[in-house]
């Protein structure tokens, strides 16, 4: 098995840049809508079957739908053959999982968000044109996939943007992709990209991904990545306007992908509710709905201006479902 981790920033898939065209069209004018703007889309496909009785072809969609304060569309052919994508609207948790081993399954997700500052007393400061509020950002992927044989696929894609609405900068942009080529098996070329851009000082920050196999024989990797580091919200770019309609937006949008291997055997890439996403700051943050800062669960403790990531991510991975943990280890 070759496993790397590139230093390139990765590129997010068409289907999560759909998600991100669609969601951005809907969100003017701010202040932003009463209910949230967020899509969910999961799709599995498997061949028809002939034998004593012939047994048609299924493609089976799912638009999904918000019950409370949960986004999800969760899409079941048969245990093996599944997909579904979830985000908690109120913590901004998400995460996507599909599985197939005769056709192909998808799950698409993308969350759009607007930030209010809500005490004019506390908030004066970025009303000050020049002004620059220091944000710790705290981001978390983590999943666990099954090795692909001969003729698979499977991709996964996370990103998170945000958008300063005060015509100055805010905070940055976190990518993530983990990808296996397809088709050699226990030789499979895995990969894992990850990288933050941050929008105040212009630097593209190459971050590791760390995958870990889970042992001699099982088939099966964990992958994961943590960011901490400090950026900044810009405050008015000019004098007079107008904090009460928001100060930045961010949008996170989500996309897995698998398709079949040549021997039909059963194949899974899981990172369900693994996407987590926090900030700290000193000023009282509140988005439209209803998210307030907080440092993303699996995150180490941000430093002044640190750029961290944690190391071994151990992983038991079952067809539709994972237990993991997060360890910290040095690098040379």
């Amino acid at each position: 098995m070759t496993i790397s981790n590139s230093r390139k920033p990765s590129v997010m898939s068409l289907g999560a840049a759909g998600l991100l065209v669609l969601a951005g069209s809907l969100v003017l004018p701010f202040p932003a809508a009463a209910g949230p703007i967020a899509s969910a889309f999961t799709l599995v496909s498997v061949p028809g079957i002939c034998g004593s009785v012939c047994i048609p072809p299924i493609s089976q969609g799912n638009g999904g739908g918000i019950s409370g304060g949960i986004l999800s569309s969760i899409n079941s052919v048969d245990p093996v053959e599944y997909a579904q994508a979830r985000i908690n609207l109120a913590t901004g948790e998400a995460g996507v999982a599909v599985a197939n081993d005769r056709g192909s399954s998808r799950a698409d997700a993308s969350h759009f968000d607007t930030w209010f500052c809500p005490d004019p007393a506390t908030c004066a400061e970025l009303a000050t044109p020049g002004s620059f509020i220091p944000v710790t950002i705290n981001l978390h992927v983590s999943g666990s996939a099954s090795l692909t044989p001969s003729g698979g696929f499977m991709d996964l894609s996370y990103d998170y943007d945000t958008n300063s609405l005060l015509g100055s900068s805010a905070l940055g942009r976190f990518q993530f992709s983990f990808f296996e080529d397809p088709g050699r098996g226990l030789n499979a070329d895995v990969k894992g990209q990850a990288s933050f851009f941050d929008y105040h000082t212009s630097v593209l920050h190459h971050l590791n991904v760390d995958i870990v196999s889970q042992g001699f024989n099982t088939n099966i990797v964990a992958f994961g990545a943590d960011l901490s580091v400090t950026s900044y919200i810009g405050g008015c770019a000019n004098v007079g306007c107008d904090l009460s309609q928001g100060i930045f937006t961010d949008i996170q949008s989500l996309n897995a992908q698998l398709d079949h291997p040549d021997d039909g055997s059963a194949q899974d890439l899981n990172s369900l509710n693994t996407f987590q996403v926090g900030f700290t700051s000193d000023l009282p943050f509140v988005s439209a709905d209803g998210r307030t800062p907080g440092a993303a669960a699996a995150t180490p403790e941000p430093g002044s201006f640190s750029l961290m990531l944690a190391g071994a991510i151990v992983a038991l991975a079952g067809r539709a479902g994972f237990r993991r943990f997060c360890q910290p280890i040095s690098r040379g």
